[in-house]
């Protein structure tokens, strides 16, 4: 047979003071393990309130009753019951400790502290140039005693102006457990968030940017650089045209090598990129930074 844990029955202040039982007799193994209901959904958002399970928007007396239930093995199934909100905890299962957190939540007891994430460690690059991709990323932690879902936003303004949500570039979901939860391992209490492939679609000039928690955040500045490009013709040597020459002096020339080198060398080792010309004798090179560069031109 079965061993009983017998929980203490603690009252929850409710709306006129009544209270409300909220634990009772919890089923342990012979071992004397507590048979935590697995949360295999996680289907949750930036609005999912932890504790939430009838989904009403906010944790109340019932949602407390149901998770003790599900803990206790006596919940009716046909309840509805969202059980990836009763993992507070954020542990991949409904267990006692769950039980507890939401008591506590929805009783507010003093030093309670919901899901809150600290951001630090901003790593991203001083400059760019305006139409590139830059990766920008920040260590995230998790200092509340539930978990924390929450929407980190990437944010870039001109310097002065606001880094309020209209600057948000790019966001993403996180889900992290309280600070001692080691599985599943993708839900950390510390975690780092990386931005890939950011396009800095922008003018050239200064700019404020930042990762940005509901809680906290950490910014910086970059440098946007304009584009940069160098573009021309070549055409055929020579005073005057002649019947001997293809094509005639003045005359476009296609498919001439064009090669850019870095500076004022042509030296191997400084060279750039190579391309050839046109039809149009036309050439040209992009995506440059403001710099010095050399151009030589190779007969076709």
């Amino acid at each position: 047979m079965a061993a009983v844990m017998l929980v203490s029955v603690a009252a929850i202040p409710v709306a006129g003071g009544v209270g409300a039982a909220v634990a009772g007799d919890l089923e342990t193994t012979d071992s004397g393990t507590l048979q935590n209901a697995e949360v295999s959904e996680q289907n949750v958002s930036s609005d999912t309130v932890l504790g939430d399970v009838t989904q009403t928007g906010d944790i109340g007396l019932t949602d407390v009753i149901l998770i003790a239930e599900e803990i206790a093995g006596v919940r009716d199934p046909n309840t509805s019951f969202f059980a990836p909100a009763g993992d507070l905890n954020r542990d991949g299962r409904i267990g006692l400790t769950d039980g507890i957190l939401a008591r506590e939540k929805l009783a507010g007891v003093p030093g309670f502290d919901e899901g809150e994430i600290n951001v630090s460690n901003l790593s991203a690059p001083d400059t760019a140039q305006s139409g590139t991709n830059i990766s920008v990323s920040a260590d995230l932690e998790n200092l509340g005693d539930e978990g924390a879902l929450q929407d980190i936003e990437f944010r870039i303004a001109p310097e002065g102006e606001p880094l309020d949500e209209n600057a948000t570039l790019d966001q993403q979901f996180v889900d992290v457990a309280v600070p001692g939860v080691s599985d599943p391992v993708d839900r950390l209490s510390n975690t780092t968030v990386t931005f890939e492939n950011l396009t800095v679609n922008l003018p050239a000039g200064n700019y404020t940017h930042g990762v940005f928690s509901e809680d906290d955040n950490a910014t910086g500045t970059i440098t946007v650089e304009a584009n940069g490009a160098i573009a021309g013709n070549v055409t055929a040597s020579g005073d005057t045209a002649s019947a001997a020459q293809t094509p005639g002096a003045g005359d476009p020339v296609e498919g001439a090598d064009v090669t850019l080198y870095e500076g004022d060398s042509t030296n191997a080792t400084d060279e750039l990129e190579t391309t050839t010309t046109n039809a149009n004798g036309s050439y040209e090179f992009d995506q440059l930074a403001p710099d010095d560069y050399t151009v030589e031109v190779a007969e076709a």
